[in-house]
């Protein structure tokens, strides 16, 4: 492994001479960033390789990876900071952010050598991109900004996502105004890091929207047919929010229960039945989508379970405030403002935008820019999200929510 690293630095070495200089940034920070092979010894706890300490090195970095974590938010400054800003650090500190950076550059460098090594262009496809780290982010970031002559093609696929990650882009020094624990932090580093990636000219960014169409296409080429019901499109679609695992699994739940079936061409539905028990919400959520949706509320702080259970409770549409005003602990109420927009970076919810608003009261209370965002309203992304949630509460639970409407 060390000779195959070694190869692929020096064949690195030529496609970083060859990668243009990033806009607004200077030739001296280039040189500096440049894979430094006398730190190879920082990659040994990650790549388990055995590189010694050169001894021709006169100041050999160390880096304590236990906390790593904690030093990558660190690094991360580099992107945030306003170039040529004096900012005071202490020799330690500096010390941390010099040896994440030549980890960064030295793995960057790793695997644009091994994309010369194979001669082709090399397409990597990183899927469900909301669960990388930050040092993965980071040298995703450094990859597309400072080695652009790399043939190679990222493709970054992320499900969920606070609109406002995207949006309102600054290029430097840009920061949410959360309330942070240690934990919001780290998101928090991660939602910009997306932000940052796509302000980069080597970079684009697609935004996939579940439509009709798409829905329909799913259901035929799942089917083998060339014809759909209309109901039954826009009831998945609603349901789903276009995710195709999601309406597999609810055909095959559909066909088991008698609701739908094949004749010819067309996907047609058995009777009355689908369309009085999905008037009365009286369709089983699939299994899928239950396993997944308990998977995404298990992994959320408590605050914010309880924030959706709430939500949940309220209605189809709901604000911040609206959820305030109802919140059962007093002690985490304090931490519900920073809490929801990590919430909404979840995609469990979304924004209601202009106009889609479903009462006159709702329409009423839309609010335009520059408006307070507290009572922005809000709705779950997917129907079936919000009915998994009322099937994991209690009837008690139910019962005491109920009592604060």
């Amino acid at each position: 492994l060390e000779d195959l690293i070694l190869e692929a630095l020096e064949l690195a070495s030529k496609v970083y001479e060859e990668s243009t200089l990033p806009r607004g940034r200077k030739l001296q920070e280039k040189v500096k960033r440049r894979p430094d092979t006398s730190q190879l010894h920082l990659l040994n706890p990650i790549l388990g390789t055995d590189f010694k300490i050169d001894p021709l090195c006169s100041k050999p970095l160390q880096c304590d990876l236990r906390n790593l974590d904690d030093k990558l938010v660190t690094i991360i400054n580099i992107y945030k900071r306003v170039p040529n800003s004096a900012e005071k650090m202490s020799t330690k500190q500096m010390q941390n952010e010099l040896a994440v950076q030549k980890i960064i550059s030295l793995i960057s460098g790793i695997v644009a050598g091994l994309c010369v090594k194979v001669e082709e262009s090399v397409i990597t496809i990183i899927d469900d991109t909301n669960s990388m780290n930050v040092l993965s982010w980071l040298v995703t970031l450094e990859l597309t900004q400072w080695w652009n002559a790399t043939k190679i093609l990222m493709v970054l696929s992320l499900r969920t996502l606070y609109k406002q990650s995207f949006n309102d882009v600054k290029q430097y020094g840009g920061k949410l105004n959360l309330q942070k624990s240690q934990k919001d932090e780290q998101l928090e580093q991660l939602i910009y890091l997306r932000k940052r990636l796509i302000t980069f000219s080597n970079a684009e960014y697609l935004q996939l929207t579940p439509k009709l169409e798409y829905t329909h296409d799913i259901i035929c080429h799942a089917r083998g047919v060339k014809n759909v019901n209309g109901a039954l499109v826009t009831f998945l679609n609603r349901k789903t929010n276009g995710n195709p695992l999601f309406i597999v699994d609810a055909l095959s739940q559909f066909e088991a229960e008698g609701l739908i079936s094949v004749k010819g061409a067309e996907l047609v539905l058995t009777g009355l039945e689908f369309h009085n028990r999905s008037q009365t919400n009286d369709l089983a959520v699939p299994i899928s989508v239950e396993s997944v949706c308990g998977m995404l509320l298990d992994s959320l702080s408590t605050t914010q379970q309880v924030a959706l259970k709430v939500a949940a409770m309220i209605g189809k549409e709901f604000s911040c405030s609206d959820v305030r005003k109802r919140f059962p602990i007093q002690e985490l109420k304090d931490e519900l403002t920073g809490q929801w927009y990590l919430l909404v970076d979840t995609g469990i919810i979304e924004e209601v935008r202009d106009g889609e608003a479903t009462t006159p009261r709702q329409k009423k209370g839309r609010m335009r820019k520059g408006d307070d965002a507290d009572k922005r309203l809000y709705r779950f992304k997917s129907e079936w999200m919000k009915e998994s949630l009322m099937h994991r509460m209690l009837y008690k639970q139910k019962k005491a929510l109920a009592s604060l409407l």
